[in-house]
């Protein structure tokens, strides 16, 4: 499971949410002294997301879109190699390796697969530090996305029909700020899970169409008859501007 969790962490310039404050660090670390070793050390310099589990890191990286990704060569449940590939199919976050004494071939196998960096483990704070500080990617400003008299701000993570807010959960922002972006456009479900949940990939999870749901009450969409967030039979689904409010002045 994942451990523990920065509050309100900011987020990759590259994912859909703007970021300001620490770098993120998402660290997947299965022995508990060592992922305590790390939070002790690092909790005031970064914003960190600890995960005892390679699939929950994953599903960290899909939520919170870390800025580099701080993972042990000799995970149990998934191999660092899978880990690597996965992430960086998903998106260009750098991925640095601790490696132990004898975990030469999982690192090597790591390093083929897309890691940035490998460093020893146990970890020095000394050398590591600095890595991490290293790898930090631009910081970039994103636009605000209006379709119709729907409104999201990402830098300000709010969101406004007409002059009203809507208040979102993380998640259903990145959600509904992927769809706003592909306005008319369908977006298959796999491609949405691509997006933000890179490490779910049973077909059968409900996770996307419970976040679906929550969206359409939030945007007064009629759930019985959509048209705001319309499913598309055996496709995904298609975001379209709803018709703007008479009784309502723009913000």
């Amino acid at each position: 499971m994942v451990a523990s969790r920065a509050a309100g962490p900011a987020v990759s310039g590259n994912s859909y949410l703007g970021r300001s404050g620490k770098l993120l660090l998402l660290v997947v670390e299965p022995q508990p002294a060592e992922a305590l070793s790390l939070k002790n050390a690092l909790a005031k310099q970064f914003s960190l997301i600890l995960a005892d589990k390679a699939a929950d890191g994953l599903l960290a990286a899909g939520e919170f879109h870390p800025d580099v990704v701080l993972a042990a060569a000799d995970l149990h449940d998934i191999t660092s190699e899978s880990l690597v590939s996965t992430l960086r199919r998903h998106s260009p976050v750098s991925v640095v390796i601790g490696a132990g004494p004898d975990d030469g071939p999982a690192a090597a196998a790591a390093m083929r697969a897309g890691a940035t960096a490998c460093v020893a483990r146990p970890y020095r704070i000394s050398e590591l530090e600095p890595l991490v500080r290293s790898l930090q990617p631009p910081r970039t400003t994103l636009a605000a996305v209006v379709c119709g008299p729907v409104r999201l701000n990402p830098e300000s993570q709010r969101v406004f029909i007409d002059d009203r807010a809507i208040d979102l959960p993380r998640q259903e922002f990145h959600l509904l700020h992927l769809l706003m972006s592909n306005c008319d456009r369908v977006l298959t479900r796999e491609q949405i899970r691509r997006q933000l949940w890179p490490g779910l990939a049973d077909e059968r999870s409900n996770t996307l169409t419970v976040h679906i749901r929550r969206l359409r009450l939030r945007l007064d969409d009629d759930p019985w008859n959509p048209t705001v967030i319309a499913t598309v039979r055996g496709r995904g689904y298609r975001f379209t501007a709803p018709a703007p409010d008479p009784g309502r002045s723009p913000a």
